[in-house]
């Protein structure tokens, strides 16, 4: 299980868990070998920093010992179109133009499929956890609370990393010299199942 905090990249076989969700993308690449995951905070209505980010993105997965599998699914869940939502109208075109940006980024062209948390009547922040199932993903989600995550050291440097914006607008990998979150609290938690955004 591998836990993003915000503007974090990883990756893990089986499940990625992205705390306090909420004018957040939590982003999943679901691959024959595991799950690539970005926790990607703000930026959802800027055309040329969704491609910088998307660019990153792709980078991390490209460079993973792991990332050479072909994707069967892509994710994006957020607060899309209702109680706060990340996108200007219009929301659900928004929501899909970014996705979709991080599937040409990666060389993808297989369905994209999301989740809205404002269907869910849970705000202001949720915990989203993706789990891995063949080809597929489950989507569970619980409304978030800080005192759920522990915190502590990254002990597995090549599956997690950050990214970081400079004053010119452009990103880049780094590893991660903060602590990570390390466990969530699964109390709560309850399943929700994705709609199609492209076939």
């Amino acid at each position: 299980m591998r836990y993003l905090n915000e503007r974090e990249v990883g990756f893990d076989p089986e499940a990625i868990g992205f705390p306090s969700i909420s004018g957040c993308l939590a982003i999943v690449y679901a691959t024959g070998n595991g799950l690539f995951g970005f926790h990607n905070a703000g930026g959802g209505g800027e055309a040329t920093d969704t491609a910088r980010r998307a660019a990153v993105f792709a980078d991390f997965v490209s460079k993973h010992f792991l990332g050479n599998a072909d994707g069967t699914r892509l994710y994006g869940v957020t607060y899309a179109t209702t109680i706060q939502p990340r996108y200007n109208a219009p929301q659900k075109d928004n929501w899909i133009a970014e996705l979709t940006a991080y599937a040409t980024a990666l060389g993808y062209g297989g369905p994209i499929r999301g989740y809205d948390l404002g269907t869910s009547a849970m705000n202001p922040s949720a915990y989203v956890e993706l789990r891995k199932s063949a080809a597929k993903c489950e989507i569970w989600i619980k409304k978030w609370s800080d005192n759920d995550r522990t915190r502590g050291a990254c002990t597995t440097p090549l599956h997690h990393k950050w990214i970081k914006r400079d004053g010119g607008g452009n990103y880049a990998l780094l590893p991660i010299n903060t602590q990570i979150a390390t466990a969530v609290t699964t109390n709560g938690l309850r399943r929700v199942h994705s709609t199609p955004l492209r076939g």
